[in-house]
């Protein structure tokens, strides 16, 4: 029953028979189900990629401390917002459903291990920010990432052409 009246299967002249956009089984093997699931490992791997990669083109470690002059440096700013939000949005626009939560696993996987590395070093000159700062600098960067993903996520439904939940 569509619309409260009875259905005749077979009169497919009648617009209450077409599917139309129901969505296909996605527990079926092969169907929707399947390939999302590989594109939320996809995004993530290259979302940690372009991180990975746009933070060694910067050429700055967000982790050491260098005075104020650590924070008036443009590249830092880059390294601190652009390259997040860059990062964010790959790792959203490649897992597409839920990419706002995607957006933010490059910085929380790759942002912690450099810092540990950096604060474990053997290289006594390097100082480290301080574990409130890292934490402070660390939820900006995910908090960029979340909205990057979120506008990418945004822009791959309106670019397939189904509506989005915010």
């Amino acid at each position: 029953m569509k619309d409260g009246r009875p259905v005749d299967p077979s009169d497919l002249s009648d617009p209450r028979n077409d599917p139309g956009d129901e969505p296909a089984d996605a527990g079926t093997a092969g169907g929707r189900g399947t390939f999302a699931a590989l594109m939320a490992p996809l995004g993530i791997v290259l979302g940690c990629a372009v991180y990975w990669v746009l933070m060694r083109t910067v050429g700055v470690e967000v982790e050491i401390w260098e005075g104020v002059n650590t924070f008036t440096e443009p590249r830092w700013f880059a390294a601190v917002a652009l390259v997040p939000a860059v990062a964010g949005f790959v790792a959203g626009f490649v897992a597409g459903e839920h990419g706002k939560w995607y957006g933010m696993v490059p910085v929380a996987i790759l942002h912690p291990v450099e810092y540990v590395r950096l604060a474990t070093g053997a290289n006594p000159d390097v100082h480290v920010l301080g574990f409130g700062l890292f934490i402070f600098f660390m939820l900006v960067m995910l908090e960029l990432g979340l909205m990057a993903g979120w506008g990418a996520e945004i822009l791959r439904h309106r670019l397939g052409g189904r509506e989005v939940r915010a």
